[in-house]
C-alpha cells in the first residue's frame, strides 16, 4: 500500500524536528516529503509535493496557519489539515472550522494524541480512497450505460435503510447533480384513480407519451426520474429555485387535454441530507394520496391535518415502525394489539373524520411496503396498492376499517413470509448495524437489542441465527476481535485499552476470547505482526 505523504510547517526547528522524531511516521503508513520553516513556502511547494496531510503550526510570522490553511484547501481541495497551537482558544478553533481544518492539536503536543489524530486521518483518506477508486472503475460502465446504472442508483436513495457510505459524494453529484445539501422528491401518479376509487375499469396512460414528454420537457433541466415499485414516476432534483408548482400544473393541463383525466401528483420537502431523500418521498406519497382522495392537487394539507388533529392524532412514525417490525417478523398478536389501540383512540370520531382517518392508514400501507426492498414484486406492489385505496375508501364504519386495514395487514405479512420469496432481511441488517454501532459498549446484549427492535429476544436469536449462521452473541464476539486486532496491528493502545475499546470489558475477558478465536493471546498477536 502506498504510503500517505505528509508535509510538517513549523517556524521552530526543534518543533519540526520532535514532531518528525516523536513517532514512527513510516509504521503508521506515512513519509515525510517536506519540514518547511514558513507558511508562504510550504504553500508554493505543495502545489509540486501534492501532501496528503499537511502538520501546521497556527502562529508563524507573516503567513499564520489558518490563513495558510485556507489559501492551501483552495490549491489543494484533498489535502488534510491538522494545525497546532499553544493557544487554547475558542476563537481560534472556530475559525480553524471555518477555513477548513482536519483537526486540532494543543502544544505541548502529547505523542499518543498526535498518534491517534494521525491514524484517524488516514483511516479518512484510505475510506474516501477507496470510494473514488470504485467509482472510477464503474466510469466507463456508466458512459455506456449509464440510464440503467442512474435508475439503479436513483432506485437506492429512494430505499429507507439507504447506507449512506454505500455511495460517496461524487457518486451522487455525477448522478444527480445540483446544489449542496439540497435534495427534493416529487411522486406523480398516471393512473385514473377517480376510477379506481369508484371500483371502475381502469383507464391507463399512453406510456410512450408520457416517456416522451418527460424526457422532452426534463431534457435541458437537472432533474431526473425513475419509476417506483407503485408505478409511480419520481422525479428527484438539487435545484433549489425550480418551481415544482408551475412545471407540475403545465404537466397536468396537457396531460387532462390529451387524455381527459387528471394526473395526481404530490411534492416532498426538500431534505439537507443524501441519506434523508426516503423521508422526502415518504413526504411527497402522503401528499399524492392526499391530493388523489381530494381530488385537487392543490389541496390545502395544513387545514386538513389541523382539522384531523384535532379528532385524531395521525400515526406516530415510532407506531409505523413497530407495524413494520412486527409485519417482517411474522407476529400477527402483536399487529392486532398495535391496530386496535389505534383504534381504540379513534372510535369517537365523527363520519366526516373517518375520511381523513382512512387517508392516515393509506400512507400505512405505502410505508409499510415502501420497506420491502423485493424488487421481483414490483408489479404486485403496484396492483396491490391501487387494490387498498379501492377497498379502505368504500369503507362505511370504523368496525369494518380496522377488519379491514388488519386484513391488509395479514397479506402483507404472508407476502413478507412467502418461502418462494428471495429478499435480504432489512431487519437482520438493521440489527448489525445497530450492533457495529454499539461495539464498544460492555452492556451491548441481546435482550437490550431485541427491544430496540420490539422483538422478543428468542424470535430474535431464533432469526439472527438462522439468517446469519452464527449466533448473536457469536457474531458480537467476532465483531468485536475483528476490531481488537485492527487495534492491535495500527496502535500502540494496552491490552486493557483495547478491551474497553471493543467492549469486553476487562484485558483477561479479551485474551480468552482471542486465544479461542484467534489461537494466541493479543500480546503475541501483536509481536507477531510487528514482526512480520
Amino acid at each position: 500500500m502506498q504510503k500517505l505523504k505528509l508535509m510538517i510547517v513549523d517556524d521552530e526547528y526543534l518543533i519540526r524536528q520532535y514532531i518528525r522524531n516523536c513517532i514512527d511516521w513510516e509504521r503508521l503508513g506515512y513519509t515525510i516529503v517536506g519540514e518547511l520553516g514558513t507558511a508562504q513556502g510550504a504553500l508554493q511547494l505543495a502545489e509540486e509535493l501534492k501532501p496528503d496531510v499537511v502538520l501546521t503550526d497556527i502562529c508563524m510570522p507573516g503567513l499564520d496557519g489558518l490563513s495558510f490553511t485556507g489559501l492551501l484547501k483552495g490549491s489543494c481541495p484533498n489535502v488534510r489539515v491538522i494545525a497546532v497551537t499553544g493557544h487554547d482558544d475558542f476563537e481560534y478553533a472556530q475559525r480553524g472550522i471555518r477555513v477548513g481544518l482536519d483537526n486540532y492539536l494543543l502544544k505541548p503536543i502529547d505523542e499518543k494524541e498526535l498518534e491517534n489524530v494521525a491514524l484517524e486521518i488516514k483511516e479518512s483518506i484510505l475510506s474516501q480512497q477507496s470510494q473514488d477508486e470504485l467509482f472510477r472503475e464503474l466510469t466507463d460502465y456508466r458512459r455506456q450505460n449509464e440510464p440503467i446504472v442512474r435508475e439503479y442508483y436513483l432506485k437506492k436513495l429512494l430505499e429507507p435503510d439507504f447506507h449512506q457510505d454505500s455511495l460517496s459524494e461524487n457518486a451522487v453529484d455525477s448522478l444527480l447533480p445540483g446544489r449542496e445539501g439540497f435534495y427534493q422528491t416529487v411522486v406523480v401518479s398516471f393512473d385514473d384513480f377517480s376510477q379506481i376509487i369508484l371500483g371502475m375499469d381502469i383507464k391507463k396512460g399512453n406510456t410512450e407519451w408520457m416517456t416522451h414528454y418527460l424526457e422532452k420537457e426534463l431534457e435541458n433541466k437537472r432533474i431526473y426520474w425513475v419509476p417506483d415499485k407503485f408505478g409511480h414516476i419520481v422525479f428527484l432534483s438539487r435545484e433549489e429555485d425550480f418551481s415544482w408548482e408551475t412545471f407540475m400544473a403545465e404537466l397536468e393541463g396537457k396531460w387532462k387535454k390529451t387524455f381527459h383525466f387528471p394526473i395526481y401528483y404530490g411534492i416532498g420537502d426538500a431534505e439537507r441530507f443524501m441519506k434523508d431523500i426516503y423521508k422526502s418521498y415518504m413526504g411527497a406519497n402522503n401528499r399524492l394520496n392526499s391530493a388523489i382522495v381530494f381530488g385537487n392537487n392543490q389541496y390545502q394539507e395544513e387545514k386538513i391535518f389541523s382539522r384531523f388533529e384535532g379528532m385524531a392524532n395521525p400515526i406516530p412514525m415510532e407506531d409505523l415502525k413497530k407495524l413494520h417490525a412486527y409485519i417482517e417478523t411474522d407476529s400477527p398478536a402483536k399487529v392486532e394489539e398495535l391496530v386496535h389501540n389505534w383504534f381504540e383512540k379513534w372510535k369517537h370520531i365523527n363520519f366526516m373524520d373517518l375520511f381523513y382517518l382512512k387517508l392516515q392508514l393509506l400512507n400505512a400501507v405505502f410505508y409499510i411496503y415502501s420497506m420491502n426492498t423485493k424488487e421481483e414484486a414490483s408489479y404486485d406492489f403496484h396492483e396491490d396498492y391501487k387494490e387498498y385505496y379501492q377497498r379502505i375508501f368504500q369503507i362505511p364504519t370504523l368496525k369494518l376499517l380496522q377488519d379491514c386495514f388488519l386484513d391488509m395487514c395479514r397479506k402483507i405479512m404472508e407476502m413478507y413470509h412467502d418461502e418462494k420469496s428471495v429478499r435480504p432481511s432489512s431487519l437482520i441488517y438493521a440489527v448489525k448495524e445497530y450492533v457495529n454501532m454499539h461495539l464498544s459498549d460492555a452492556t451491548l446484549a441481546l435482550a437490550g437489542t431485541a427491544e430496540k427492535f420490539y422483538l422478543n429476544s428468542s424470535y430474535l436469536s431464533r432469526i439472527f441465527k438462522k439468517e446469519m449462521g452464527v449466533s448473536f452473541v457469536e457474531y458480537v464476539n467476532a465483531q468485536r476481535i475483528e476490531r481488537a486486532k485492527s487495534l492491535l496491528e495500527e496502535t500502540d493502545l494496552k491490552i486493557y485499552e483495547v478491551a474497553e475499546k471493543v467492549g469486553t470489558g476487562n484485558a483477561n475477558y479479551l485474551g480468552i476470547l482471542f486465544k479461542k478465536a484467534v489461537g494466541c493471546t493479543p500480546y503475541e498477536y501483536r509481536s507477531k505482526k510487528r514482526q512480520g
